[in-house]
């Protein structure tokens, strides 16, 4: 005959915690999800789903976030300040997704490649005659005024933004020449709209503009210690919803 005495469950044995070692715990951007600075083109991306309007500046963490947010308003000039702390040059294009060397301006598969040796010959073709049509510039920022501020930022200027993007790596470069680091050079960004007529439509867009702003103590002194955190980061913390690097490079 069956028992019927209650046995008392007894407590599962867990191991003895044991504190992670410092050298253990190496943390750098690759391990959080930093924030994208985009501008707002009216038939892309967030502006396209209603999160932000037409022709601002805004942030937000991949294309899923459902609560991007507005750090300059449309038509506004003045902009949000920036602090850059490094610099990745890429290219990118539009392939065949079956064949990487052929060109798809309409359409295909966005690669991007960090070695322009391993870029198609199309692209490296028109570096070698002084085109940057492919040419990418990826920054990581610190934004002192963004509600995320202890995170590092990302921006891409490319293409229409490129003059941006010149502007900046000149006065970068002034900076590097000087013996004195990329985040002493404070910038201002702000969107401007831009609009052209093609085969009777008219086609409407966003573009960053940049000019220089005036860095303060507090803001360098914050913008080395967010340095220090991605300075061992090998790669740019590309949006996730991109295609992955052609080279193999992690889009992380």
């Amino acid at each position: 005959m069956a028992s019927s005495a209650v046995t008392k469950n007894e407590e599962p044995k867990l191991p003895d915690l044991v504190p992670t070692r410092d050298d253990d715990f190496q943390i750098d951007a690759r391990d959080i999800q930093p924030p994208r600075l985009k501008v707002a083109s009216p038939t892309t991306g967030a502006a396209a789903d209603g999160r932000v309007p037409n022709f601002c500046l805004f942030s937000e963490k991949g294309s899923e976030d459902d609560n991007p947010v507005v750090l300059v308003q449309p038509g506004s000039t003045e902009g949000i300040k920036v602090y850059i702390l490094k610099m990745y040059k890429t290219w990118a294009a539009n392939v065949d997704s079956s064949d990487w060397e052929v060109e798809k301006p309409k359409g295909g598969e966005l690669r991007r490649w960090y070695q322009l040796e391993d870029a198609p010959a199309f692209v490296r073709q028109n570096e070698a005659t002084g085109g940057s049509r492919y040419r990418q510039f990826n920054y990581v920022c610190y934004v002192p005024s963004s509600d995320d501020a202890d995170l590092p930022h990302n921006v891409l200027l490319a293409k229409t933004s490129m003059p941006a993007a010149r502007f900046i790596n000149t006065l970068l470069g002034q900076r590097k020449e000087a013996g004195q680091p990329l985040y002493s050079q404070a910038f201002e960004l702000w969107p401007e709209k831009r609009e052209s007529e093609r085969d009777g439509q008219t086609n409407r867009w966003a573009i960053f503009k940049a000019r220089p702003a005036e860095a303060t103590d507090e803001d360098v002194q914050a913008a080395s210690a967010l340095y220090n955190l991605v300075a061992t980061k090998p790669r740019p913390n590309l949006d996730q919803d991109e295609a992955p690097s052609a080279s193999g490079a992690p889009s992380i």
